[in-house]
Protein backbone atom coordinates (compact mmCIF):
# COMPACT_ATOMS: atom_id res chain seq x y z
CA UNK A 1 0.00 0.00 0.00
CA UNK A 2 1.34 3.42 -0.98
CA UNK A 3 2.12 5.79 1.89
CA UNK A 4 0.66 9.29 1.77
CA UNK A 5 4.03 11.02 1.21
CA UNK A 6 5.44 8.34 -1.07
CA UNK A 7 6.19 9.38 -4.64
CA UNK A 8 6.84 7.01 -7.53
CA UNK A 9 9.72 8.39 -9.59
CA UNK A 10 10.47 7.51 -13.18
CA UNK A 11 13.61 5.44 -13.67
CA UNK A 12 15.32 8.30 -15.52
CA UNK A 13 14.73 10.66 -12.59
CA UNK A 14 15.95 8.03 -10.13
CA UNK A 15 19.13 7.81 -12.20
CA UNK A 16 19.60 11.59 -12.01
CA UNK A 17 19.20 11.49 -8.21
CA UNK A 18 21.75 8.68 -7.94
CA UNK A 19 24.18 10.71 -10.07
CA UNK A 20 23.58 13.74 -7.86
CA UNK A 21 24.27 11.62 -4.76
CA UNK A 22 27.57 10.47 -6.29
CA UNK A 23 28.41 14.12 -7.06
CA UNK A 24 27.67 15.11 -3.45
CA UNK A 25 29.81 12.24 -2.16
CA UNK A 26 32.72 13.51 -4.27
CA UNK A 27 32.19 17.08 -3.03
CA UNK A 28 32.11 15.86 0.57
CA UNK A 29 35.35 13.94 0.10
CA UNK A 30 37.03 17.03 -1.40
CA UNK A 31 35.73 19.34 1.33
CA UNK A 32 36.85 17.05 4.15
CA UNK A 33 36.20 18.53 7.60
CA UNK A 34 34.66 21.68 6.04
CA UNK A 35 31.66 19.68 4.80
CA UNK A 36 28.35 20.71 6.38
CA UNK A 37 26.46 17.49 7.17
CA UNK A 38 23.02 19.03 7.81
CA UNK A 39 21.91 22.50 6.81
CA UNK A 40 19.90 24.50 9.33
CA UNK A 41 17.14 26.63 7.82
CA UNK A 42 14.50 28.79 9.44
CA UNK A 43 10.91 27.79 8.75
CA UNK A 44 8.66 30.85 8.47
CA UNK A 45 5.59 28.65 8.90
CA UNK A 46 6.76 27.05 12.13
CA UNK A 47 8.88 29.97 13.36
CA UNK A 48 11.71 27.59 14.17
CA UNK A 49 14.88 26.18 12.67
CA UNK A 50 15.06 22.70 11.21
CA UNK A 51 17.85 20.44 10.00
CA UNK A 52 17.79 19.41 6.34
CA UNK A 53 19.79 16.88 4.35
CA UNK A 54 19.67 18.67 1.01
CA UNK A 55 19.90 17.09 -2.45
CA UNK A 56 21.53 20.12 -4.10
CA UNK A 57 24.42 21.79 -2.28
CA UNK A 58 27.46 23.95 -2.87
CA UNK A 59 31.11 22.87 -2.64
CA UNK A 60 31.13 22.66 1.18
CA UNK A 61 27.69 21.13 1.61
CA UNK A 62 25.80 24.32 2.38
CA UNK A 63 22.54 25.28 0.68
CA UNK A 64 22.69 26.85 -2.75
CA UNK A 65 22.17 30.59 -2.75
CA UNK A 66 18.98 31.99 -4.23
CA UNK A 67 21.06 33.68 -6.92
CA UNK A 68 22.70 30.39 -7.95
CA UNK A 69 19.34 28.64 -8.29
CA UNK A 70 17.80 31.63 -10.09
CA UNK A 71 20.65 31.98 -12.60
CA UNK A 72 20.67 28.23 -13.33
CA UNK A 73 16.88 28.19 -13.75
CA UNK A 74 17.01 31.16 -16.16
CA UNK A 75 19.77 29.47 -18.20
CA UNK A 76 17.76 26.24 -18.50
CA UNK A 77 14.51 28.03 -19.38
CA UNK A 78 16.24 30.14 -22.01
CA UNK A 79 17.94 27.06 -23.48
CA UNK A 80 14.58 25.30 -23.73
CA UNK A 81 13.06 28.32 -25.46
CA UNK A 82 10.38 29.04 -22.84
CA UNK A 83 10.98 32.81 -22.79
CA UNK A 84 10.10 34.68 -19.62
CA UNK A 85 9.26 32.05 -17.01
CA UNK A 86 9.54 32.53 -13.27
CA UNK A 87 10.35 29.80 -10.74
CA UNK A 88 7.01 30.60 -9.12
CA UNK A 89 5.25 29.68 -12.39
CA UNK A 90 6.25 26.03 -11.90
CA UNK A 91 3.79 25.53 -9.06
CA UNK A 92 0.69 26.70 -10.92
CA UNK A 93 0.02 23.57 -13.01
CA UNK A 94 0.25 21.40 -9.87
CA UNK A 95 -2.00 23.63 -7.77
CA UNK A 96 -4.57 24.01 -10.57
CA UNK A 97 -4.75 20.25 -11.24
CA UNK A 98 -4.78 19.28 -7.58
CA UNK A 99 -7.37 21.91 -6.66
CA UNK A 100 -9.64 20.72 -9.48
CA UNK A 101 -9.35 17.11 -8.29
CA UNK A 102 -10.09 18.09 -4.71
CA UNK A 103 -13.14 20.09 -5.73
CA UNK A 104 -14.36 17.16 -7.82
CA UNK A 105 -14.24 15.05 -4.67
CA UNK A 106 -16.59 17.62 -3.14
CA UNK A 107 -14.03 19.07 -0.77
CA UNK A 108 -14.85 22.51 0.51
CA UNK A 109 -12.97 25.56 -0.67
CA UNK A 110 -11.68 26.01 2.88
CA UNK A 111 -10.09 22.56 2.76
CA UNK A 112 -8.47 23.35 -0.58
CA UNK A 113 -7.10 26.62 0.78
CA UNK A 114 -5.87 24.90 3.93
CA UNK A 115 -4.12 22.15 1.95
CA UNK A 116 -2.07 24.75 0.13
CA UNK A 117 -1.55 27.10 3.06
CA UNK A 118 -3.65 29.82 1.46
CA UNK A 119 -5.79 30.69 4.47
CA UNK A 120 -4.26 34.14 4.31
CA UNK A 121 -5.76 34.42 0.82
CA UNK A 122 -9.08 32.99 1.98
CA UNK A 123 -9.71 34.92 5.23
CA UNK A 124 -13.47 34.40 5.12
CA UNK A 125 -12.93 30.66 5.11
CA UNK A 126 -10.40 30.50 7.93
CA UNK A 127 -11.57 28.59 11.01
Amino acid sequence: MKKQNEVNLKASFQLHLKQQKAHLDALEENAGSLWIKEVTLFSQADKETRQYDLVFRNEIGDRLSYRTVYDCFKRIVKGLGFGETRIHDLRHPYVKLTTKKLLQKQKTQATVCNNFGFLLLCPKLAP
